[in-house]
């Protein structure tokens, strides 16, 4: 699977890697009640940012794993999505500042594009299992 993908740095590297091994025939679960708490991070306590990396690497992953036609949906729904949480760290000029560089890199992310089949993807969509 050749580990995370470096270009997303911070966040979304765990879906990412999620679908990668979905896409070679790996199960993939999910545990809800399960917490990561990172006590050092460059980019954690900084919410702007958070956000905007959040806008931008749901894209991308987006971009590199989906069939085109998800590609379309999701680059949609994502982002209007991000604009409906009831957060008050959610900054929206971060969210749109994310959305805009995601934009914009979409034709360097595109040369690493390789999506989970259609069928596939559907089924991603309906399983991960959730534990407790």
């Amino acid at each position: 699977l050749r580990g995370y993908t470096e270009a997303l740095g911070h966040w979304c590297e765990e879906t990412d890697f999620a679908l990668k091994a979905w896409k070679e025939g790996f199960k993939v679960y999910k545990y809800p009640s399960v917490v990561v708490i990172h006590t050092q991070s460059v980019f954690g306590r900084n919410a702007a940012n958070a956000n905007r990396l959040l806008t931008r690497n749901l894209i991308w992953v987006s971009a590199w794993r989906s069939p085109y036609v998800f590609f379309i949906i999701e680059g949609l729904f994502r982002v209007l999505r991000m604009f409906r949480l009831k957060t008050h760290r959610l900054h929206w000029h971060a969210v749109l500042h994310g959305y805009f560089e995601a934009l914009a890199g979409l034709p360097k992310v595109a040369q690493f594009r390789d999506p989970v089949p259609l069928r596939s993807y559907l089924a991603w969509l309906r399983n991960p299992v959730e534990l407790t």
